[in-house]
């Protein structure tokens, strides 16, 4: 699943209404090109599938029986997918 942010958005939306502004009637076959060029450019939050999820905590589980240590643990995770950094 990807997501973007608001901030995302909104420029695009306001780049694809000056895009249009300055488009024929012959050149409307183009809009969905320049959609997809527009979407490809922005860089979503990824996060991770129900399968990454999977393996990764049943390699936790291995490892700790506390449940409030295991959820820390997977919060944690989860916001290192998505700010793309790693806890040092």
């Amino acid at each position: 699943m990807k997501l973007y942010t608001e901030e995302q958005l909104k420029e695009a939306f306001f780049e694809g209404i000056n895009y249009a502004k300055s488009i024929t009637p012959a050149s409307m076959g183009f809009i969905e090109q320049y959609v997809a060029k527009k979407i490809n450019l922005i860089t979503p939050i990824e996060l991770p599938s129900d399968e990454e999820i999977e393996e990764v905590s049943n390699i936790r589980l291995l490892y700790l029986t506390d449940k409030s240590a295991n959820f820390r643990l997977g919060a944690k995770w989860m916001r290192d997918k998505i700010t793309n950094t790693k806890e040092k």
